[in-house]
């Protein structure tokens, strides 16, 4: 999925929850996928911190909504159910107060 840029900067606090079928699977490597995610949100060219308990993603809003789907994408070749939480903050006045 490639999403034209808005032009619209966006801060996104996310969060993704691969979650198993309850049958203590190997596949079902929940840090693997959760790290997989994270990997390919440094790869996009967002500013991507680590936050306390949810990733920071800091850039495009096209480029944002990208990524959020994209590691539903990585934690569902692995996992059968895969939830997120995101919460995107549009276009803040306060962009530069949060230090990395």
């Amino acid at each position: 999925m490639n999403l034209t840029p808005t032009g619209v900067h966006a801060v996104a606090e996310w969060a993704l929850y691969p979650l198993d079928d309850g049958t203590g699977s190997a596949s079902a490597d929940h840090m693997r996928d959760i790290y997989a995610a994270i990997e390919t949100a440094k790869a996009s060219g967002l500013t991507v911190h680590s936050e306390h308990f949810v990733t920071r993603l800091e850039g495009d809003l096209a480029l944002v909504l990208q990524v959020i789907a994209a590691g539903w994408i990585v934690a569902g070749r692995t996992v059968q159910h895969v939830a997120t939480h995101a919460t995107l903050s549009l276009n803040s006045p306060s962009l530069n107060s949060h230090a990395p």
